[in-house]
């Protein structure tokens, strides 16, 4: 009922022509499903607990929330969360109630609501309404806003033109608080401390104004609009990341009706210069990572056309690789789905009705950085991916056996997570962070050995 009436615009001649072909890292082509009416988003995490990377998918055709939990081998069994999120377009993953087990939260843009799925820790899901007064949601995402150690809820609504954030009393009650009226056609939101204060930004794209906003947090969740960009037409998604190194941080756009994707470099004093990665026909999705290990920010997209990554040559100039060439990506993921230490990406499609998967061979194809013999150093190797969703992993050598730890921060210096707390032999280790429990943000990984320290920062984008 809610079929898309699709018209194949092959402007993929452009996309060739403009683009690199070839690349050292490959994708094989998985289907997980072929069965998801009109898929709109994809969301990776391991919602049964037990070690692999599962898959959730909302499609709108079908007002359909799924899970396909993943036996380890990465094959495939549906579940149903709910069929009745009437046009069903976001989905996401977080423990909501704090009681140790994934909840799913969503938004139904036809149906007008947002809703969370209560887990009871078996994958049996009761449906909670967080609100109804909200108007075509496009996105959702969920994260500590207000720092009060419970875990809010952030949505663009684009009919209504809302970027609102639903304050959790503890007891998952939600109060809506407006951050702005004025994105006018909103469909992105995401969150994120932009300017080093401590408290989380947020930003938004709307389609109607053309216009990327970040809203400045006082502190007390009062929110003062700043715009990047009022020309970026049909302005899509919004995400943020380090993309040139200089540790402030960048932002990334998609845009559809001038065919962009672009990054706004930060001076440092929030002033925003824009540079374009590609253009192509209609890109949705963006995702900042390092798809090729080689300590710089890649990006990855989907449009109309394609599924595609751009290599960052360390200087932000981009090369253009495709992953998949076919109409109708919505959505892409990416997140080590096979556990091989490289990054697969996930992506759903309105046309075929399909979720997909593409398996990376970045794991075999690329360099390793691990030498002979035992290490002449203490070291500890920046994590990769990064920034990640959920996992990413962390390296380090030990020229001496010793007693050691490994342990993760907050951005307040309080630890969150112990991954190794132990006495170690001399050698090369690695280790695997899931943090599909934390909220986005700046983190802190610190490896102590006796009285070497060494600390690094991570950033979580969900």
């Amino acid at each position: 009922m809610k079929k898309v009436n699709i018209i194949l615009i092959t402007l993929l001649f452009t996309f060739l022509l403009s683009g690199n072909l070839s690349s050292q890292i490959q994708f094989t082509q998985h289907t997980i499903t072929n069965s998801a009416d009109n898929a709109r988003s994809v969301f990776a995490v391991d919602l049964d607990d037990d070690s692999d990377i599962d898959v959730l998918s909302a499609s709108f055709g079908d007002d359909k929330i799924s899970w396909y939990e993943n036996d380890g081998n990465q094959n495939f069994t549906m579940h149903i969360i709910s069929d009745s999120e009437d046009g069903a377009i976001c989905v996401f993953a977080i423990d909501l109630d704090k009681d140790n087990d994934l909840d799913v939260l969503s938004s139904a843009n036809d149906g007008h609501r947002i809703v969370w799925f209560e887990n009871d820790g078996s994958e049996n899901f009761t449906t909670h309404v967080i609100s109804t007064n909200v108007v075509s949601p496009y996105t959702v995402m969920a994260l500590d806003l207000d720092k009060d150690n419970d875990v809010d809820v952030i949505s663009a609504s684009h009919d209504d033109n809302k970027i609102a954030w639903y304050e959790n009393d503890g007891n998952q009650n939600f109060t809506q608080r407006i951050v702005s009226t004025n994105a006018q056609g909103a469909v992105d939101v995401f969150a994120f401390d932009l300017d080093g204060d401590t408290d989380i930004d947020l930003f938004s794209a709307s389609t109607a104004d053309n216009k990327i906003a970040w809203y400045a947090n006082d502190g007390n969740q009062n929110f003062t609009e700043h715009i990047i960009s009022d020309s970026a037409l049909a302005a899509w998604s919004v995400r943020t990341a380090d993309l040139d190194g200089d540790t402030d941080v960048d932002v990334l756009t998609a845009s559809v009706n001038d065919y962009s994707i672009c990054w706004f470099e930060n001076d440092g004093n929030e002033n925003f210069t824009r540079h374009i990665i590609h253009q192509y026909n209609n890109p949705r999705t963006i995702q900042a990572l390092d798809i090729d290990n080689d300590s710089d920010l890649d990006v990855l997209a989907s449009g109309d056309g394609a599924i595609t990554w751009h290599e960052n040559d360390g200087n932000q100039n981009f090369t253009t690789h495709f992953i998949f060439a076919q109409y109708g990506a919505t959505s892409v993921f990416a997140v080590d789905l096979d556990k091989d230490t490289d990054i697969d990406v996930l992506s759903a499609y309105l046309g075929d009705d399909k979720v997909f998967w593409f398996e990376s061979d970045a794991a075999s194809a690329l360099p390793s950085n691990n030498k002979p013999g035992l290490p002449e150093e203490f070291k500890l190797f920046n994590n990769y991916p990064n920034p990640f969703n959920p996992t990413t992993t962390i390296e380090f050598t030990l020229p001496q056996t010793g007693y050691m730890t490994l342990k993760i921060f907050n951005i307040l210096g309080e630890e969150v997570a112990t991954l190794v707390s132990e006495r170690l032999t001399a050698g090369s280790y690695k280790y695997n962070w899931n943090a599909s429990e934390f909220a986005s943000g700046v983190y802190f990984y610190q490896l102590q050995a006796g009285e070497f320290v060494q600390i690094k920062k991570l950033i979580l984008l969900k």
